[in-house]
């Protein structure tokens, strides 16, 4: 059983499919965020959702008691009335839900991802977060999403070992190497058609795949296209909220990027393949906040467990991103990065943006390098192949 956030997320959906071709049954409870499409599992996957208590009637504490309760409820369920083998959860909700793990029916096996903060945080937040951890001491596997992740959850789960590293990597078969030249051309024709000065075979496109919204460099981007040549288009594919794309769209307009700037909300999961495969640049810049909250959650998580890295990297995609110590030694292993500072994002911008647009064979260097990297190292078939072994050496 997988209790996670939902079968849609990357990570949670490849640990499935990767337990399913070992022979593993498997059920997901997920819960769904409130405006969210309910997503569906691979065929063989049994997945039970539990309510969302959305109505606009209910306060929302009492909107989230009762999904907590619901959660319990089916988490509690199931390992009452069927008789699981293994346990896999995802992060801190999962793991509170479970009952106390100091009797063992079922291996668990447990993944961290994301490193919460408390800051700001409401009671019950606070009481799941601090129970997770607890319960994370009794877990047989623990996984955590980049090193400094697994260091963190030592830390604050008080365990004797660190978790095992596996970062958050697309399958192998994401994509087709060669990529077919039509999935090549396929973006530019589709912002062709939307108005964007660039012809099948001339132009730079870079795009931002996820995480849209303040922090992400994205304002600094859009003052660095205007010293950039017309044909340099961005598109920005994710969930960005209506507030953000408000005041986006109004400095689009200011900065007359309407031609030249495009959102494309919720793709579906084909149409953002079919995007990362066209484009010419990933774009993975994070800024270091200031205010409290957001200081902490970027000191706790680094971008190295960003599923868009990875995704980039599958593609063969040079990537345009922040200073961090903690990226360091991938920029190094991978020659596919140009690095930007945070004081001079506009600049820097700019300067490797036409770097990567016009030094033809330096380009074609940094693709070749993401793609090998992710087809001998970070795909997730490797990643997750430790994990596996000791799976496996539980079932035998």
């Amino acid at each position: 059983m997988i209790a996670a956030y939902t079968i849609g997320d990357p990570t949670t959906r490849n640990t499935a499919a990767s337990l399913l071709k070992e022979g593993w049954s498997v059920t997901v409870i997920q819960e769904i965020p409130n405006n969210f499409n309910t997503p569906v599992g691979p065929p063989g996957i049994k997945v039970i959702t539990t309510p969302t208590f959305s109505s606009p009637f209910l306060p929302k504490q009492l909107r989230s008691l009762l999904r907590w309760l619901a959660l319990l409820t089916y988490v509690r369920g199931q390992l009452l009335f069927s008789n699981f083998d293994l346990v896999v959860t995802f992060m801190h909700r999962p793991l509170a839900a479970l009952p106390g793990l100091n009797r063992k029916g079922f291996r668990l096996i447990s993944c961290i991802y994301d490193i919460p903060t408390l800051i700001g945080q409401g009671a019950m937040d606070k009481m799941t977060i601090a129970r997770g951890w607890a319960q994370l001491k009794h877990a047989d596997i623990i996984w955590a999403s980049d090193l400094y992740r697994a260091q963190l959850t030592q830390r604050f789960a008080k365990l004797d070992l660190l978790p095992i590293v596996c970062h958050n990597c697309p399958p192998i078969a994401y994509v087709p190497n060669p990529i077919p030249s039509d999935d090549r051309l396929w973006l530019r024709a589709q912002l062709q058609v939307q108005g964007a000065p660039i012809s099948l075979t001339s132009g730079s496109i870079m795009i931002r795949a996820g995480a849209i919204g303040d922090l992400c460099g994205i304002e600094d981007t859009l003052v660095a296209m205007q010293s950039l040549p017309e044909d340099h288009v961005f598109l920005l594919m994710g969930r960005p909220s209506e507030s953000y794309v408000n005041k986006i769209t109004i400095l689009i307009k200011e900065l007359t990027l309407a031609k030249r700037v495009f959102f494309w909300d919720k793709p579906s999961d084909e149409v953002w393949k079919k995007a990362l495969m066209g484009a010419d640049i990933g774009h993975l810049i994070h800024v270091c906040p200031e205010e409290a909250v957001a200081n902490q959650l970027f000191a706790f998580n680094s971008s190295l467990s960003n599923y868009r890295l990875f995704n980039y990297l599958a593609v063969g995609l040079p990537i345009i991103c922040h200073v961090d110590d903690r990226l360091r030694a991938l920029q190094e292993e991978v020659c596919c990065f140009k690095t930007v500072r945070q004081a001079h994002l506009i600049n820097d911008i700019g300067v490797a943006w036409t770097a990567l647009a016009s030094q033809k064979a330096q380009y074609q260097a940094m693709r070749e390098a993401a793609i090998k990297a992710f087809q001998n190292i970070y795909h997730w078939e490797n990643q997750f192949r430790p994990i596996n072994a000791k799976i496996q050496e539980y079932a035998d």
